[in-house]
């Protein structure tokens, strides 16, 4: 069983997104809040566990890694794993390693020089920032908007954005910008230009960085996120040891920090492109629907360029970060990081750089290539079977079929419709059918108080002479309440070689012969030693043996349940309820049944003085135990 926490390690973690985000099956409350925040409406599967309980599981080949559900989950029962205690032990071994830092870990961490120092002291080769890879990264569309002049192109450095496009919007590949997000950028930059070959770990909010790492053109191999990094150095750091600043191995270049927020790429490009180019910008759940409108939007409305990001501000607070500060609190922190970047008096600075990528740089060598991996499913579900699904919610009617609560996690009834089609959803999910079900169960409830008040007012109202039609009364009371076909008394008894008989003294509808039923220990297996121990037997036609079979079975019906009676402590008999088929004996039925039994039989057994066991109260005298 998973534990119940946000941050968890796996030091063998594949670099794909179908291993990021956990369960914690145990922890589930089955909310829905995961299905109702998600972008991809089957990633999540409703089930019901072995305690009949609601759960929330992940489809880990449709996650995205996101992190979404982890926000919203309030029993923490969705967590992530990342590189970080892997990669320490491998550092600890030995291995030359070297980290890129996101540039939100300056709203991530108050004094981040420090975690900069740490990483040194813990053996770490060389420490970047990735401010440099931005830059790179608006050098690199500035000059391929210049080269090829495309009409529409989506950018965007967020792996789950990419991810989406690959799994679910295969054709918008061609309008994703060829450019490489920052970090990978920088990877590349570090081995071709400065001929590092270290292995390198990036540290950032992104719990899913790795998914876009590729071992042919860099040497990325670990992803740390903020939180699990302050985990590991609030637990590490010696006691006493004073914190100590250090700064990146490459200067600051400034203009990348803005990155850090939503709209930072915009900032970046628009201070050097001026209004050339109309860019739109969008982050947040939000983007998931605008990929899907752009994709069957007119392209003379469209934006030269759509710039977008999952989370809802920007890579600062990403669901691996470790920051409590406030949205407001961490703009407010790059602005005053990078309000100086952006004067003209910078300008000249930054145009001299680009002429230096210009010089030493070649583009093409910071694109990737897009592997779309659409899944294999048919999303298309046959009307009957929808229709099946709407039964089975116990909706009939377009008004019952048009509630669209979102409760259940799906928008539309008609949705979860579908889910249950396709096998991710339960009916059981569905809240409108969980209060029919209540008020079904209020309308029984009710109706079993009134079976207790029929008991009580027929053994209040009968004296001796007409007991029997007072209990006869009473199992048809029972038969009715729990939809039942026969109810009958058993009485046990022993022969003189100590051998158990049973034999009917009362039932409902009315035995003509009360006795002449009989039966002994090979027509009911196992059932005497069960109901001497005070255990009611239930048995389905589906389960009986043979012999079983032929003295209980008539057609129509197929179930039965003996509950025993027990006299002044020893074992007197049962009662025998007989029904049809498709229709179990329930828990709460069983409770009825052991509670209006016991009602029946003090009924029955409080009118025999003298012979407070009743072997002979209405018995044949032929069929005294012999």
């Amino acid at each position: 069983m998973f534990e119940t926490t946000h941050y968890l390690t796996s030091p063998d973690l594949a670099k794909n997104m179908n291993d990021i985000i956990r369960t914690s099956i145990q922890s589930c409350v089955g909310c829905n809040k995961c299905m109702r925040v998600c972008p991809v409406s089957t990633a999540n599967v409703a089930f019901m566990d072995r305690h009949q309980r609601i759960k929330v599981r992940t489809d880990n080949t449709k996650c995205l890694a996101c992190g979404a559900c982890i926000d919203v989950c309030p029993r923490r029962a969705r967590y992530f794993v990342d590189d970080t205690e892997s990669f320490f032990a491998d550092l600890a071994a030995g291995k030359k390693l070297s980290v890129l830092i996101s540039p939100s870990v300056r709203t991530n961490f108050s004094e981040y020089k420090t975690v900069i120092n740490y990483l040194r002291q813990m053996g770490v080769n060389r420490v970047y920032d990735v401010s440099l890879g931005v830059d790179i990264y608006v050098w690199a569309h500035m000059r391929y908007l210049e080269r090829n002049h495309p009409f529409t192109m989506i950018t965007t450095y967020c792996p789950v954005i990419v991810s989406y496009c690959e799994l679910h919007r295969p054709e918008l590949l061609p309008r994703l910008s060829p450019v490489k997000n920052p970090t990978c950028i920088l990877a590349i930059y570090l081995k071709n230009q400065l001929g590092n070959d270290d292995d390198l770990a990036v540290v950032s909010p992104c719990i899913c960085k790795q998914n876009e790492f590729d071992p042919t053109k860099e040497n990325l191999r670990y992803n740390l996120t903020f939180a699990r990094l302050h985990e590991h150095i609030a637990r590490t750091r010696p006691e006493g040891l004073e914190p100590v600043e250090s700064d990146f191995d490459l200067p600051d270049i400034a203009l990348g920090s803005a990155a850090a927020v939503h709209e930072g790429f915009m900032r970046n490009f628009e201070f050097f492109m001026g209004d050339r180019v109309r860019i739109d910008s969008a982050s947040g759940q939000s983007v998931f629907g605008l990929l899907d409108s752009y994709a069957s939007s007119d392209p003379a409305d469209l934006p030269q360029i759509l710039d977008l990001v999952s989370c809802d501000s920007g890579c600062s607070l990403g669901p691996g970060h470790s920051s409590d500060l406030s949205r407001f609190r961490v703009n407010n922190i790059v602005y005053r990081n990078s309000k100086l970047s952006f004067t003209e008096a910078a300008r000249a600075r930054y145009e001299k750089l680009h002429a230096q990528f210009d010089a030493d740089l070649e583009i093409t060598s910071f694109f990737r290539q897009f592997i779309p991996t659409p899944l294999i499913q048919d999303d298309y579900v046959a009307e009957d079977r929808i229709e099946q699904a709407f039964l089975t919610m116990g909706k009939r009617t377009r008004a019952q079929r048009t509630i669209d609560c979102f409760a259940c996690g799906s928008a539309t009834c008609r949705e979860m419709a579908s889910k249950i089609a396709m096998g991710v959803n339960i009916p059981r999910n569905c809240t409108i059918l969980a209060k029919n079900r209540l008020s079904d169960s209020n309308k029984r409830f009710n109706d079993y108080l009134q079976l207790i008040r029929i008991m009580g007012e027929y053994m209040l109202a009968s004296g001796q002479c007409d007991k029997q039609d007072s209990i006869e009364n009473s199992l048809m009371a029972l038969c009715s309440a729990i939809n039942a076909s026969k109810a009958s008394i058993w009485r046990t008894t022993y022969d003189r070689m100590e051998l158990p008989r049973c034999h009917i003294l009362l039932s409902f509808p009315s035995t003509r012969h009360f006795g002449l039923v009989s039966m002994n220990t090979e027509n009911m297996p196992g059932w005497l030693e069960a109901l001497g121990n005070g255990e009611p037997v239930i048995r389905s036609s589906v389960f009986m043996t043979p012999k079983e079979k032929k003295f209980f079975i008539e057609p129509g019906f197929d179930n039965l349940c003996c509950v025993p009676v027990m006299a002044e402590g020893d074992f007197w008999g049962f009662v025998m309820i007989v029904r049809g088929p498709q229709h179990p004996f329930t828990p709460e039925e069983m409770s009825v049944i052991e509670s209006a039994s016991f009602l029946i039989m003090s009924n029955l057994i409080s009118s025999l003085p003298h012979d407070p066991v009743g072997e002979h109260y209405f018995q044949d005298p032929g069929l005294s135990g012999d």
